[in-house]
């Protein structure tokens, strides 16, 4: 990614994050799909553990965990495509910041909370990762997971989140 000189308009220190070696440990991210600091589905193929095919839609999110590419969330939130390493220590690692990136959804999207429907294609309570996600703080709901607000405080409209003690 040093060659990527589109990174001047990535948001600031997202370049950075993505290029943090293995050994720091940074919480997970969540980047645009079309941030030219995201070089998946542009510069390289999406990795080919993914269950579904990516795609660079506006609207999208990738979730970068230590510099590696954990989830892609769709433009209309509601679908979620994880990767599925074949090794069961990478499976369960992808879990475990997939779990932690999840919690930080709404904050990103400015929103109090969010279904995800569908992941990797099925219903989202068909998900291997669901138990890992649920002790996380997920929520099971009707329609899917649900995905509250935490450690954040509202004032006024949704567009006003600020995360306390930050």
């Amino acid at each position: 990614m040093d060659t990527v000189g589109a990174t001047q308009f990535a948001i600031p220190g997202v370049d950075d994050q993505l290029r943090r070696p293995e050994s720091t440990e940074a919480g997970p991210v969540w980047v645009s799909v079309l941030d030219p600091a995201q070089p998946y589905g542009s510069i390289f193929g999406w990795p080919t553990d993914f269950p579904v095919k990516p795609t660079r839609k506006t609207g999208g999110l990738v979730l970068f965990h230590s510099g590696r590419i954990v989830a892609v969330l769709s433009p209309c939130t509601t679908k979620l495509l994880v990767r599925m390493p074949e090794a069961e220590a990478d499976r369960q690692s992808i879990h475990r910041s997939l779990a932690e990136g999840v919690l930080g959804l709404p904050s990103v999207l400015k929103r109090r909370s969010l279904i995800i429907e569908t992941v990797n294609g099925q219903h989202a309570r068909e998900f291997s990762g669901l138990s890992v996600l649920q002790r996380a703080g997920v929520g099971l709901a009707s329609g899917g997971l649900q995905v509250r607000l935490v450690n954040a405080v509202y004032e006024g409209s949704p567009s006003e989140v600020r995360a306390s003690g930050r």
